[in-house]
This record gives C-alpha cells, structure tokens and sequence, in this order.
C-alpha cells in the first residue's frame, strides 16, 4: 500500500503520511475514490487494472493500455 499512499499524493498534491504506511486506512481509501471520480472511474476503493494503469499514467510510469 506504500507505492499506493505515495502515488496519490503525488497526484492529489496533499500529504497522506502515516504511521502504518501499508495499512490502508479510511484517509487512503478517501485519496483513491477521489482518483476514481475524476477519471470517471468505478468509485469503488478498489485498485482494479483500470485504476492501476490510470495511476500509473498519471504519475509518469508506463503500463499496459486497454484497447
């Protein structure tokens, strides 16, 4: 859950530090439907293939693409 904690916050632009970085708790699970929403994304606080190439696509990393 690091790289995930890490990721949002480098999209959302806030800090998402915590004492547990891989626990995921309600400020990550927060973080990652307000990604979902703006993608127009399943707001569902899952990290799915769709939402994984889409972080991934938005912080710079390359990944697979949907066709």
């Amino acid at each position: 859950m690091a790289w995930l904690r890490e990721a949002l916050q480098r999209i959302h632009g806030i800090d998402l530090s915590s004492e547990q970085p891989s626990h995921f708790d309600r400020r990550l699970f927060d973080a990652l439907v307000r990604f979902q929403e703006q993608e127009n994304l399943l707001p569902d606080g899952i990290v799915g293939p769709a939402t994984w190439i889409r972080i991934n696509h938005r912080i710079g990393l390359p990944a697979p693409g949907l066709r």
